[in-house]
């Protein structure tokens, strides 16, 4: 997904956490413990604050990344670590989970 914008008479609807936690489910299926990175310019609170209630966490921050250049402000890169079971106890409850860094 190269971007996600939703039109404003859409907003304040939770469409976008709805799409996003689609995304993180379908990337989850495909990519199986693999990190998903989101770049966001950094003004934009709303969106950086979805995605961090949807668990991702800030892991830099530039005016410029990968050819994306934020004019006047700056880029936040997220990153969401999606966890791996290593290990299940069968006979318990107990579920060990491995998350890649």
């Amino acid at each position: 997904m190269a971007g996600l914008t939703v039109i404003p008479k859409a907003r304040r609807q939770k469409v976008a956490a709805r799409l996003l936690s689609q995304v993180l489910r379908d990337a989850s299926k495909r990519a199986p413990g693999e990190s998903i990175f989101s770049v966001i310019n950094a003004r934009s609170l709303a969106s950086i604050n979805l995605h961090l209630e949807l668990g991702f966490v800030e892991a830099w921050r530039s005016a410029r990344y990968a050819g994306i250049e934020f004019t006047g402000g700056e880029g936040v890169l997220l990153r969401h670590a999606r966890p791996r079971v290593s290990e299940v106890d069968m006979c318990g409850d107990a579920v060990e989970f491995r998350f890649n860094v």
